[in-house]
């Protein structure tokens, strides 16, 4: 269905790509790109049409086609970051769309793996982005007592990194787990960039 979004030949490029990534192939940007391609197209029918759809296609291509990518040779180290990175993203992904589907033990299980990708990645602002992603779903489980401190370490990792609206989806979930853990006074003050 993903595949839908694109070209065909686009597709076929992509295909061919993570087979020669499977066979030996030193794996380069134009691979990096192809892997945010087909997540950003998984994405995208994601908010069009919700989590339920497409999750197991998406996990057949993190399974099959990524994940090989993420274990062959690299052209660059940067290049090996940014794949990590990509990976990350989709499972990241994978992790929203079994929330979705109220199967939170496997969100969670995907939350800590996109997690462990961006930290491997050394690419400074997704493992932040991962960890506000985990405070909100513990917030939304009721379990707010692990919430605070994601909440913020993400908000740390983010701040002055990333855009000004970004950094104030931060601070909201910050400023949410502050309420909910009986700090409810310094929530309202949180919930707002410093001068």
């Amino acid at each position: 269905m993903a595949a839908a979004a694109l070209p065909l030949s686009h597709v076929q490029e992509i295909v061919a790509r993570s087979t020669a990534a499977r066979t030996g192939h030193i794996v380069g940007m134009a691979d990096v790109t192809a892997v945010r391609d087909m997540i950003t197209a998984f994405s995208e029918i994601d908010e069009r049409h919700g989590g339920q759809h497409g999750r197991s296609a998406l996990v057949t291509y993190l399974r099959d086609d990524v994940a090989p990518m993420c274990r062959a040779r690299f052209r660059t180290d940067e290049v090996r970051r940014q794949m990590l990175s990509a990976a990350s993203r989709g499972v990241h992904l994978l992790g929203w769309k079994s929330y979705d589907a109220g199967q939170q033990g496997f969100a969670q299980r995907h939350y800590l793996q996109s997690y462990a990708l961006a930290a491997e990645s050394g690419i400074i602002g997704h493992d932040g982005f991962v960890m506000r992603t985990m405070a909100m779903q513990g917030l939304k489980l009721h379990h707010p007592e692990h919430c605070r401190a994601l909440a913020e370490t993400g908000l740390n990792r983010a701040k002055g990194r990333v855009d000004a609206q970004t950094e104030a989806l931060f601070r909201v979930v910050h400023a949410h787990t502050l309420a909910k853990t009986g700090k409810r006074r310094a929530a309202p003050h949180r919930g707002r960039a410093s001068p």
